[in-house]
């Protein structure tokens, strides 16, 4: 959810997810760079940031995703971690703070344009998202393969 919220486009190269299967049936989260989030360096640093954050779809997803959704709730799971990216939304201002001035200029960027930019993407994830397409009528006893 977080890597749509910010429109992150590099997970599917090897090395570089957020999680990794572990025994048991467990996942290990790992941390990663983000050097690809906000729809890349070149889209950040252009003048189509804003338009690409407001269109982009889903981020590309690693293959245990829907089993994990279907473990864990299906839409229901969804709209929480929705709920959660929008209370953080709300609190970006503070840390788009902490941004060095300098950076703000080598992007050609604002924090105030990337914080609304972010803001609006978080209130869309529903409609990127889409939760109700993950309601299966017997999760409880579906066979998952």
């Amino acid at each position: 959810m977080f890597d749509t919220w910010l429109a992150n486009i590099d997970r599917e190269i090897d090395g570089n997810i957020l999680l990794s299967l572990a025994s048991g049936g467990e996942f290990h989260v790992i941390a990663a760079d983000q050097s690809d989030c906000f729809c890349g360096a070149i889209v950040f640093c252009s003048n189509g940031f804003a338009r690409a954050m407001a269109t982009r779809g889903t981020a590309s997803s690693v293959r245990f995703l829907p089993r994990l959704i279907l473990e864990n709730g299906g839409p229901r799971v969804i709209r929480e971690i929705i709920g959660e990216v929008r209370y953080y939304a709300g609190r970006l201002g503070a840390a788009l703070e902490l941004v060095p001035a300098s950076w703000w200029v080598m992007s050609g960027l604002t924090a105030r344009q990337v914080g609304e930019a972010l803001e609006t993407r978080a209130h869309r994830l529903e409609d990127i998202m889409n939760p109700s397409t993950w309601e299966v009528p017997n999760v409880n006893g579906a066979i998952l393969l």
